[in-house]
Order: C-alpha cells, then sequence, then structure tokens
C-alpha cells in the first residue's frame, strides 16, 4: 500500500491543472520558428508546470497548429465588443517554449 501512494500523488498532482479553461485573449504572436503564442488577459500561471507564466504556446508546423493560429486571431479580433469565449485546453504537462502547450482551442458566443 505504501507503495502506491507516490504514485498516487503524482498522478493528481500532474492532472491538478489539466482540463479546459476560459480565457480572453490580450495578444497573438508567431515566431520565425513556428512557435506562436497568445497572451491571456489578466495573471496567467503555468497550468503545466512550465518555466514562464503569462503566454500559452503552440507549434505552426501542423494544420493543426495553424489553425489554432487563426483561431486565436479571431478571438483577439473580437476584443471587447462581442468578447467570445475562448477555451484552451491543457493536459497538466506539456510545455513548448517554456511556456504552457495546448492541443485544442475553442470559441464559442457568450450566452
Amino acid at each position: 500500500m505504501k507503495s502506491i501512494l507516490p504514485v498516487a500523488a503524482a498522478f493528481l498532482s500532474f492532472s491538478a491543472f489539466s482540463g479546459d479553461h476560459v480565457i480572453q485573449v490580450c495578444s497573438v504572436q508567431t515566431h520565425s520558428n513556428n512557435l506562436a503564442l497568445i497572451q491571456p488577459c489578466g495573471n496567467w500561471s503555468s497550468k503545466n508546470n512550465c518555466t514562464w507564466n503569462g503566454w500559452i504556446a503552440w507549434s505552426l508546423d501542423s494544420e493543426g497548429g495553424k489553425l489554432l493560429h487563426e483561431t486565436a486571431q479571431k478571438a483577439l479580433t473580437f476584443g471587447n465588443i462581442h468578447a467570445p469565449r475562448v477555451i484552451v485546453r491543457t493536459d497538466g504537462n506539456s510545455c513548448f517554449g517554456g511556456y504552457d502547450k495546448i492541443h485544442m482551442m475553442r470559441i464559442t458566443k457568450n450566452r
């Protein structure tokens, strides 16, 4: 039983911040090395235990990454006028360029 406790504790700490998070996009940035980033408004602290806070990152190497970037630009374009709900998904451990890596971004109407 004692040997299971460290494994259970590691699993709980690993998944503590995984899941969906509602944000508002304040900045979108890309780099020549195919790194894309968004800066959520407010104070974003790393949900994946990454080195840097304040930004969320993903790769533009795939079509999916390019679609994430397009979604982020749309969210930024809406701004405060029709601020949509932006939901990003973290897995609790993936980092990219030192920032939280996401695999999903969703924009929904505020109802």
